[in-house]
């Protein structure tokens, strides 16, 4: 097409265009706003052309710089989380460990299933290491020399279903049964007292203590652990110390204690509560480890805890692949013990033994790494 030329009317400068139809355009010089003749204008289009309107490729463009400007601060925020160490129990390790390959303890001793052991749930050992098998169902307490040989029985009685039970280095046995605990005399069978759980809830498990105390759990209305002295007087009670760690319910607590005398308490009873709590031999909340989930450090259904005379836990699953798992004392995992099975129960002896309880029978293993 064509170019006509104009002039400006404010600098004189000579224009130029080719066609369109905007009535004015702009001196390229001074900015002066031109007019057009009619009868130049349906070809005129203007030396300055009318911006384009604005692209797809713009509004991806404008996109992109909006989510990085947006994101330049999540960044920044997942860099500073990064550097926190985050909480044992927080932790999904995503295989296994190396000490994972080799079992950490072994078995040595299997008995029980020749005298028809039906519903063997708890265990417990005295001093001279005698073993105490409590049966559930049968409501009664089978009573075997270290060796596995059977010596006497125990029966609490057909209404008494032992719940859960322990054993003082005395003899002295510990029954959990109808929202109370009995104390009997391990050698004569003879009853000797009970007592009441102090809170409204009932008890859920008990556990003898180094210095011939018991430690039990207490879960119902509101979770709570009691610690009684070897004359059966209350010295402590820790109020809620689970629900207000997990914020939510623990109806399932089963209690542990190590040598220094600090708790490890065992729930199961949600995957926001599923873990073990420690706490110091005065109540004070030390540290939580475990969760919900498949992986190693991880529980399904735990059952049981135990503690060795090094401070590790021994945690028991229902349901896990690993059947039983071993922590140190602030919840790392160490590894577990291959062909543990579902143990119901269990205890260590004097001599660093872990005696379970696994319904017909009961097994003893002696540990790998001391």
């Amino acid at each position: 097409m064509e170019q006509v030329a104009l002039v400006c009317p404010n600098c004189s400068a000579p224009l130029e265009y080719e066609g369109g139809s905007a009535p004015t355009i702009l001196c390229r010089y001074c900015g002066t706003p031109v007019v057009v003749p009619n009868e130049l204008r349906q070809t005129y289009r203007g030396y300055w052309p009318t911006p384009p309107p604005f692209s797809y490729t713009h509004k991806r463009l404008t996109v992109v710089v909006l989510l990085v400007a947006f994101s330049i601060p999540l960044i920044v925020k997942v860099i500073i989380l990064s550097r926190k160490p985050a909480p044992s129990w927080a932790v999904r390790p995503s295989a296994a460990p190396k000490s994972e390959t080799t079992s950490f303890a072994s078995q040595v001793l299997e008995f029980g299933s020749g005298w028809h052991l039906k519903d063997a749930r708890c265990v417990g050992v005295d001093g001279s290491g005698n073993i105490y098998v409590g049966e559930y169902l049968q409501s009664r307490v089978l009573v075997f020399d270290p060796t596995g040989k059977f010596t006497s029985q125990l029966t609490a009685g057909p209404q008494m279903k032992i719940q859960r039970m322990a054993v003082d280095r005395k003899g002295g046995i510990y029954i959990l049964a109808n929202g109370a605990i009995w104390r009997f005399d391990g050698a004569s069978g003879k009853e000797l007292g009970h007592f009441d759980c102090p809170g409204p809830g009932a008890f859920n498990d008990i556990t003898v203590t180094p210095d011939g105390g018991l430690v039990a759990s207490e879960t119902g209305i509101s979770d709570s652990i009691i610690r009684y002295d070897e004359a059966g007087r209350i010295t402590l009670i820790i109020q809620k110390p689970v629900s207000t760690q997990s914020k939510t319910a623990a109806l399932e607590l089963r209690v542990a204690v190590d040598r220094a005398g600090d708790i490890y308490a065992l729930s199961s009873f949600s995957d926001f509560s599923c873990a073990v709590y420690k706490f110091s031999v005065d109540g004070k909340y030390i540290t939580r480890f475990g969760r919900e989930g498949d992986l190693v450090g991880e529980f399904k259904h735990p059952l049981a805890i135990a503690v060795d005379g090094q401070g590790r836990a021994y945690v028991s699953d229902f349901s896990g692949a690993r059947g039983t798992q071993v922590f140190d004392g602030n919840g790392r995992y160490l590894g577990w013990i291959a062909g543990s099975g579902q143990s119901l129960g269990m205890v260590f002896n004097d001599k660093g033994e872990l005696l379970a309880a696994q319904g017909t029978f009961v097994t003893k293993f002696a540990i790998n790494k001391q």
